[in-house]
Parts: structure tokens; sequence; C-alpha cells
């Protein structure tokens, strides 16, 4: 079973927070579309940690879109909670970024998700690795990190 504590804490980026009250429905349980935006809460923070901004990115002319959302949602959390998203690159290869996402209420295992990511260079479609050779290797440098843990 994975928990918090099992986790190397060195792996991605932890964020932890409250959850709020009007994140919440009638039930007092956190309605399923608050969580993507906890992981984006994570993702930003993830990428702010890697010198990678996304402020700096956009300034670059570079944007990072979602393509796709997997969460896997596995227990309920409520009100008040205590919520902690770990968040690392599950894989990079140049052209396409896919995060993985575990999301824990103490120490308890509620979601595990990822999200799909394409680059956007100047308005096209772009390959990292040729447009921005920085920026790929600043990429393929956190990603090797994440997953040597």
């Amino acid at each position: 079973m994975q928990t918090a504590n099992n986790i190397p804490a060195d792996r991605g980026c932890r964020v932890t927070f409250r959850v709020r009250y009007y994140e919440t429905d009638m039930m007092g349980i956190t309605h399923h579309s608050n969580y993507i935006r906890w992981l984006e809460l994570a993702r930003t923070e993830y990428l702010r940690q890697a010198e990678l901004t996304y402020r700096t990115l956009e300034d670059m002319g570079l944007s990072c879109p979602v393509t796709g959302v997997r969460c896997r949602f596995l227990h309920p959390s409520r009100y008040d909670d205590l919520v902690t998203v770990q968040t690392w690159v599950k894989s990079y290869d140049g052209l396409r970024l896919t995060m993985a996402y575990l999301v824990f209420v103490d120490d308890r295992l509620i979601l595990d998700g990822e999200t799909d990511h394409a680059f956007i260079w100047k308005g096209r479609a772009a390959a990292v690795q040729r447009s921005l050779p920085a920026i790929h290797a600043r990429l393929a440098e956190v990603r090797d990190r994440d997953q040597s843990t």
C-alpha cells in the first residue's frame, strides 16, 4: 500500500493544503472537479522548484497545454482535510511530457493520476529538444532525478 511516508520525499514535489469549504458539495465531500485544480497547483509548484515557472516559459513563447488527464479516485476528501499532492515527471521525450500525481489525506492515498502535455512554441507544435535546448536539458534532468528515486 502506498502512503505519503513511503514515497521518497526527493521524488518530485509535495504541496500540502486544506480542503476549502467551497470545494465541497452539499454532502461535505470534495467535488471531483477540484482534483484537477489540485493537480495543476502541484504541477505549477513542481515547475517553480525546477526553475521552469509557467511565467518564464510563456515569456519565452512556450506553452505546455494539457492533452490528457487520468484520475483514479480511491477515497473521498472532505472539508478541512489536510491534503498532500506529490507530483513528478513520469516521462519526457522532448515532444511530450507526462506528470504523475499521488494525492493523500493524512497518510491515506485517495487519488492517483497523470496529465499529458504537448509543447507549443510561438503558436506552433514544438519539439523542445530542437527548439529550446536549455529547457529540454532541464526537463531531462528533472525527469532523470525523479526516475532515479
